[in-house]
């Protein structure tokens, strides 16, 4: 059964998920991000029977590669060094010499997050953010 329509937050803990998806993007202000989604497998600890709750749903993240405050594309870069360090990129986004194209090579590899809700501001709903990137 797939959950990929339900949008509603995950329930905070950890989850075994997957990269599956990365998108350049441009900001209307014309900097440059990427759009993330993460795939989640399981929630773990899950049996088998409860595994269905939870597979197949999505997280998303948003990421800006430049911002006129740098301490935004400091996290950019500390968040994009947790995930490669996750999937056994040992040198993390040193190792791939800072080039985020490159990230795609990192594509569908499992690790374990940390899932929290964020609370929904400005008309926003609740969402669910990835907190800790873990080794499986």
């Amino acid at each position: 059964m797939s959950n990929t329509n339900d949008f509603t937050p995950l329930e905070e803990g950890e989850y075994m998920v997957r990269m599956n998806r990365i998108t350049p993007k441009t900001t209307k202000a014309g900097d440059s991000a990427l759009s993330i989604g993460f795939q989640v497998m399981k929630k773990v600890g899950d049996t088998d029977a409860n595994e269905s709750k939870s597979k197949n749903r999505l997280i998303f993240d948003y990421l800006l590669l430049e911002h006129k405050n740098p301490k935004v594309v400091e996290i950019t870069n500390e968040r994009i060094d947790k995930y490669l360090k996750a999937v056994k990129c040992e040198g993390g986004l040193e190792e791939i010499d800072h080039d985020v194209k490159r990230l795609e090579e990192f594509l569908d590899l499992p690790f374990i997050a940390k899932v929290k809700v964020e609370a929904g501001k400005n008309g926003y709903k609740d969402s669910n953010k990835i907190t800790t990137f873990k080794r499986r």
